[in-house]
Order: structure tokens, then sequence, then C-alpha cells
């Protein structure tokens, strides 16, 4: 009989084990053209927690959750309507937050920007200190990668690694890529989708080897290009060699399209992701 209670026991703890929820960062620019850092912000954080073994839920399961609550995507929610939205995914955590230009573009330089974030524990209605990265627009990625630790070393500070391995494990990212690629992931058709993720990657073979990866964080397994079909695998990286116009890009696909990869694998693809 004791021998039975153990796999139901594991079986109880990894159904409600913690997950947490990211949220597309709110713009207080003033700016609608810079809507898309919001939703930047939120996919880089929710890939740094991802790639440390912290279970977060998949933005497809938010767009779900946005449309079952009538919230507008894009807009900015008020706290009872972030509590909901966390409770209907039965999230643990939420991490949300909001952007700001504090820096004027110049002929040199886009401006600078201020991130500010928040982690709502559901579980026991607290919520933490703000924390925040301020630095010039250019180096988003960058910013968004220390936010990241931030927040995973507010969720698991035992477990965290140091704040310097962590960043040095995720090169950085043009800008120019970053925006591509996020209004891929925003686009509302498969035309749109093309062309930006095209600007993303620009060159027949770094789009060819990156493309089905975009496609796949959005839920599809095989992309109809033009009438072929190109199958669904990972991104061979030697086909990407010599290179250096995306640096750091690949591995940051490469994270999320694996991450998505075991999701389809395992029957779980729009779920929390791991």
């Amino acid at each position: 009989m004791l021998r039975l209670l153990g796999p139901i026991v594991l079986l109880c703890g990894s159904l409600h084990a913690e997950t947490t929820l990211v949220l597309p960062f709110f713009n207080h620019s003033k700016t609608p053209n810079l809507d898309w850092i919001g939703e930047s912000i939120a996919e880089s954080v929710r890939d740094s927690l991802a790639s440390e073994g912290v279970l977060v839920l998949d933005r497809m399961d938010r767009l779900e959750a946005y449309r079952r609550l009538s919230l507008r995507p894009g807009a900015e929610l008020t706290h009872a309507s972030i509590l909901k939205l966390g409770d209907s995914l039965d999230a643990s955590t939420v991490i949300y937050g909001s952007y700001e230009m504090t820096g004027a573009a110049t002929a040199q330089s886009k401006g600078s920007v201020r991130i500010e974030a928040r982690i709502l524990d559901l579980k026991r209605t607290h919520q933490g200190p703000a924390f925040s990265e301020t630095g010039a627009l250019e180096d988003l990625a960058s910013l968004e990668v220390h936010l990241g630790w931030q927040s995973l070393e507010s969720l698991r500070p035992k477990t965290a690694p140091p704040e310097q391995a962590f960043v040095a494990a995720r090169p950085p990212v043009r800008i120019d890529a970053v925006e591509s690629y996020v209004r891929g992931l925003l686009a509302t058709s498969a035309e749109q989708r093309h062309r930006f993720f095209t600007q993303a990657a620009p060159g027949r073979t770094l789009f060819a080897a990156l493309f089905p990866v975009g496609e796949d964080l959005l839920g599809a397994e095989r992309l109809q290009n033009r009438g072929r079909v190109v199958p669904a695998g990972r991104p061979d990286r030697s086909s990407l060699s010599g290179i250096s116009v995306l640096p750091g890009f690949v591995a940051l696909l490469q994270r999320r399209f694996c991450r998505r990869r075991a999701g389809f694998s395992t029957g779980r693809g729009g779920h929390a992701a791991q």
C-alpha cells in the first residue's frame, strides 16, 4: 500500500507545481510605436526563467486567458485584472511591470529606457518590491537579461546562478533583430510574420534555419511557405557559421525552440514551458 502512495504523492505534487505568469510590460512612454518593447521584455524574462528550470506559462496560454476574460492584448491592466488573469491560469506568481523613455533620442543614440518590474505572489497575496534596469535603448536585450536574472534571484534565491555567469551565457542581441522578431510574434497574418522574421534573420540561409523557430513558438508544427512545407526541426548552427549580424540571436531562438519542441513531444505544447 505504501508503495502505491509514493507515485500518488509525486503526481499530486506535479499537479500543484508552482508556475509563473509573465505579462507584457506596460508602455508608459506615450509612444505607441514602442509597444513591441513590452512583449520583448516578457519574452526575454520568460526565457531566462524557463532556461533555469522555472515553470513558466506559455504565451499562447496567456493569450487564451486574455480572450476568456475579454481583456485586450497590449492594454494596461488594473491590479484586479492581473489577479483574475493569474488566478484563471492557476499561476503562483505573476511578473509584470512597465517601461518608459528617460532620455531623448539623438543622432548617436535611440535614447534611454527604464524598465520597472514587480512580482506578485498570488498564493500569499503579497506584492514584492519593485526592481528596475535603466540603459540605452540599443542595449535593450542586455537590460532584459539583467532583469531576467533579478526575477530569477527573487523567485529562487538559493539556486539562482551568479549574475555574471548568467549574463555571460546570454550574448547580446542587436535591437533591430529583437524588434523584428517580436513584431513577427505579434503579427496577425502569415505574410506579416514572414516579412518580420525575414528582417530579424536577413539572408536566405539564416532565414531558412530560423523561421521555423518563430513559427514553432506560435504553436505551428510546420510552416507553409510559398507552397513548400518546411519541416520544423532544430536550427542547424553549422549553416550559420560566419554570420555575425545577429550575435546571440541564434542561441536565444534555439533555447526557445527546444523548450517548445519538448512541450510538443510530451503533449503539452500550449502549457507551462520549462
